[in-house]
């Protein structure tokens, strides 16, 4: 149960989580390129056993399905999103009568790696997911 606790307050901290650069250290964002899933290390959630990691999967209708895996325990909520510029609005719901609003500010973007920076401080990195040929 504490590390269930554990998981769902840190995808609420990131999704409260609001960042920003200066016009000038702002790079130009292909849209394209963020849809599809996206993986790294789970946010601020550390396992005793097992796998620890988040994916987003970002699809072009403006949907996002985030899922956090800590160990045995997943977590998963759905959303909606927005990319204005280098600006990544999401929102979800946190609970029945709460919804969560993070604005993220893009540094990178290729066909490969995702970052941006969190709170002004901290850089996180994705690594895009390579989906499976039926």
């Amino acid at each position: 149960m504490r590390l269930f606790a554990s998981v769902f307050l840190a995808l609420g901290f990131f999704l409260l989580s609001t960042f920003q650069l200066t016009a000038d250290e702002r790079p130009a964002i292909d849209a394209k390129k963020l849809i599809g899933k996206w993986e790294g290390d789970a946010v601020g959630v550390k396992a005793v056993d097992g796998e620890n990691k988040t994916i987003f999967e970002f699809t072009a209708d403006g949907v996002i399905k985030l899922k956090v895996i800590a160990g045995n325990v997943t977590i998963s909520n759905d959303g909606k999103y927005t990319l204005e510029g280098d600006k990544l609005t999401i929102i979800t719901q946190l609970g029945k009568d709460k919804e969560a609003k993070s604005v993220a500010t893009i540094t990178k973007l290729t066909d490969t790696e995702l970052e941006w920076l969190n709170n002004g401080k901290m850089t996180e990195k994705w690594k895009r997911v390579k989906e499976e040929k039926k």
